[in-house]
């Protein structure tokens, strides 16, 4: 990897973090909302929600301090927030209603900041674990509606991994086609490219200087 990928790859990744901290406050000023004051109430999973969220909080308000000091994240660390950013997810579904949950879109930033972070395959990657993990952790949640009062609830839930995978397609082309005009001003071809002289006009060519025949 050349001096100009390693660049590329680590700016890549600090903007990654700084697009995850800031998605994370929208969502959990979001699902405060719709916990405490959105009228939501889910088989009394409140309580539960609202912990899950204080931690999360926790998480992000570190992540924010250690990147404020000026840390260069790398993989390691993109691993880590993605895994803390899916437990958070899992356990909102799992306290609240499972698969019919509304507070499922917590689950969307893992895969919005793993597309940023590590591209496409990566990303689809991401999004079919989220996929995994929120049909078993909402199929096994104690508060699960059964299918008498959701009869399309095998059907919504399908629709939600498909989401998730076409989240994770969209953010990683997007991601991918903005690192490409990022790293098109500072290639070494961009500036290299050999200056080609006009072809010579034949003689006689009617409206043309004299000084351009020779």
């Amino acid at each position: 990897m050349t001096a100009l990928e390693e660049f590329l790859d680590s700016d890549r990744r600090a903007v990654a973090e700084r697009v995850a901290e800031i998605f994370r406050w929208i969502f959990l000023v979001v699902l405060v909302i719709l916990n405490n004051f959105g009228g939501i109430r889910l088989a009394g999973a409140q309580l539960f929600v609202n912990v899950v969220l204080v931690i999360w909080a926790a998480a992000n308000v570190l992540v924010m301090v250690v990147l404020r000091r000026g840390y260069k994240p790398g993989p390691q660390f993109g691993l880590v927030t993605m895994v803390v950013d899916i437990l958070a997810g899992a356990a909102l579904v799992y306290f609240s209603n499972g698969l019919t949950s509304p507070y499922i879109l917590a689950l969307f930033l893992a895969i919005i900041a793993s597309a940023v972070r590590f591209g496409l395959a990566f990303s689809l990657v991401c999004a079919l674990v989220v996929a995994f993990i929120y049909l078993f952790v909402g199929g096994t949640a104690p508060a699960l509606d059964d299918l008498v009062s959701h009869p399309q609830l095998g059907l919504e839930a399908l629709g939600r991994v498909f989401l998730f995978l076409i989240v994770a397609l969209v953010t990683a082309l997007i991601g991918a086609e903005l690192l490409r005009d990022r790293r098109l001003p500072i290639s070494p071809d961009a500036h290299a490219q050999p200056h080609r002289p006009l072809p010579p006009v034949p003689p006689g060519t009617p409206g043309v200087p004299r000084v351009l025949r020779t």
